[in-house]
């Protein structure tokens, strides 16, 4: 076991310590506290912690100029000690001498008649005088040490236990499904919702105008869209909130163009060259071809759709700037 001791000197030289304290002896097993106290941590006083229970008295030694020592003993007050019985001396008995064994004389193998062997009497101890036990020393019952607490100059920092939190559930969400007709294609989808619809009404389905009717209450957990309904006034898909399907334009009938074929007729280095234009004109009429005084042509061909003219005159040349029917001569 150990105890904890307050110590306090009541006066030190100036010149003196650092200090160090010992228990029963000056010696380095006999250190307790701590190494190096200073003067005016003697004169406030000091607590030193596991010391020996036994011990009682203490030396505080300077480690500075003095090289002196000094002790003192702890007193502090304690009741008297009770002292145990002390027990009557028993005396020992007195032992009866004991005789020695007789050894056995060995005769010698070779020898026939062996020689007598006289026997050595043991010497015979004396009898001890009675030794009267000395009594056990009675240690005397330690006074309690009141051990005086160091100030504590910061309280130790307090951690607030964190308030229980309460997880918060997940809100449950409702869902709706329904099988829609869409205004724009007559296609019928399944539609999800958290807002109930009525039967037979048209939606706007996903807040750009494109509506459908609501066909009957259905389907689910499996859907095709999915948005925020928006009632539709009178109409119904007809409502110009609606976007209505544009239909495919109609492919126009391919128009069969047909061309008159002109050929020049003048003398000069366009002679017999063809063109053609696609107005009708009647026949031997004649014209300038693109404006140009030397390419008076005449009509040679009339009616002639584009894959027949360019498989019967492949020279002819398309008019770009039209034709002058002015019945210009030839010559």
């Amino acid at each position: 076991m150990a105890k904890t001791i307050f110590l306090q000197a009541t006066s030190l030289g100036t010149d003196t310590g650092p200090f160090d304290v010992y228990h029963t002896a000056v010696s380095a097993g006999n250190e307790i506290g701590s190494s190096n106290y200073t003067r005016t941590n003697l004169l406030d006083g000091i607590n030193i912690f596991n010391v020996p229970d036994a011990a009682t008295v203490f030396y505080v030694k300077s480690k500075g100029i003095c090289q002196n020592t000094g002790s003192a003993n702890l007193t502090i007050p304690t009741p008297a000690p009770t002292p145990a019985p002390t027990p009557s001396p028993t005396p020992s008995p007195t032992a009866a001498p004991t005789a020695a064994p007789t050894t056995a004389p060995t005769a010698a193998p070779v020898v026939e008649t062996p020689a007598p062997v006289a026997p050595t009497p043991a010497p015979v101890a004396p009898t001890p005088a009675p030794v009267a036990p000395t009594p056990a020393p009675v240690a005397p019952t330690p006074a309690p040490v009141v051990t005086t607490p160091a100030p504590t100059l910061y309280p130790a920092p307090v951690t607030p236990t964190p308030a229980p939190v309460t997880p918060t559930p997940a809100p449950v969400v409702t869902y709706y499904y329904y099988l829609v007709e869409l205004c724009s294609t007559g296609e019928q989808i399944f539609y999800r919702t958290t807002y109930p619809m009525s039967i037979g009404s048209v939606y706007d389905l996903d807040m750009a105008g494109n509506c459908g009717t609501v066909i009957s209450s259905q389907g689910g957990p499996g859907y095709d869209l999915e948005g925020s309904p928006e009632p539709i006034g009178g109409g119904g898909c007809a409502n110009g909130q609606c976007i209505q399907a544009t239909p495919a334009p109609a492919t126009p009938a391919p128009v069969e163009t047909t061309y008159d074929v002109f050929e020049v007729c003048s003398d000069g280095p366009n002679f017999g060259e063809q063109w053609y234009i696609n107005s009708s004109y009647g026949a031997g009429s004649k014209g300038y071809v693109n404006m140009d005084v030397s390419k008076c042509s005449t009509r040679v061909a009339a009616s002639i759709n584009l894959t027949t003219l360019q498989s019967s005159y492949p020279t002819a040349q398309e008019m770009f700037n039209g034709f002058t029917n002015n019945n210009c001569p030839c010559a």
